[in-house]
């Protein structure tokens, strides 16, 4: 598959670091290097460090490699639906998705009340609360059942207290409208439509 020239000249870029930290562990008497690099297929250029790269260091922080590419995720929503029923309505749906995902086009109404919920118990103590009335509230775009195990990307750490976003908190005064929340998020992320042309092991498949 193609490889960006880009990216693979801002990834030999980093691994030159490897020369200043072996160097800086010397000076300081102490074992600095970069240990091992993988590239995942998604690798492409990024800001100072590719996106799809995972660097471990020993004795050693690499800062360009700290923040970039975090919480980069995918899941994979199955339908009861036919190729035949979604491709005469492939545009229809591409706007409808690019509307909701990249346009804000969510609203999710939240009170101060939900606000503080969603962080201190994340997505189930957002849907634990009363939703504000009217059709842009969160019953529009969210389901009690999107709490659910299997649909909650990883565990909730729920927190005792969310005092120090109380500015965030009470700004609203009473209900206002997220577009992020459920979204995307920015960057190059997408949204892929795909169907099953065969099934060559069907046990694997059900899984």
């Amino acid at each position: 598959m193609p490889i960006e020239s880009a990216a693979v000249d801002e990834i030999v870029n980093v691994l030159r670091t490897a020369d200043t930290l072996e160097r800086l562990g010397a000076a300081c008497g102490t074992e600095a290097e970069i240990d091992r690099v993988v590239l995942t297929p998604d690798f492409h250029k990024g800001a100072g460090i590719p996106i799809g790269t995972v660097l471990r260091t020993r004795g050693a922080m690499i800062p360009q490699a700290v923040g970039n590419d975090i919480n980069c995720g995918m899941r994979l929503e199955a339908t009861p639906f036919t190729v035949d029923q979604v491709r005469p309505r492939l545009d229809v749906l591409e706007r409808r998705l690019r509307h909701l995902f990249f346009e804000g086009g969510r609203r999710i109404a939240l009170t101060a009340v939900q606000r503080e919920a969603l962080l201190r118990d994340g997505l189930p103590g957002l849907l634990s609360v009363p939703r504000p009335s009217g059709r842009d509230g969160v019953s529009a775009m969210l389901r009690p059942d999107d709490a659910a195990p299997g649909r909650v990307h990883q565990a909730v750490y729920p927190t005792a207290t969310a005092d120090e976003f109380r500015d965030w908190i009470d700004s609203a005064g009473g209900a206002s409208y997220d577009s992020i929340i459920g979204s995307v998020g920015g960057g190059n992320h997408f949204a892929e439509v795909q169907y099953v042309a065969a099934v060559h092991d069907r046990q694997a498949a059900y899984a």
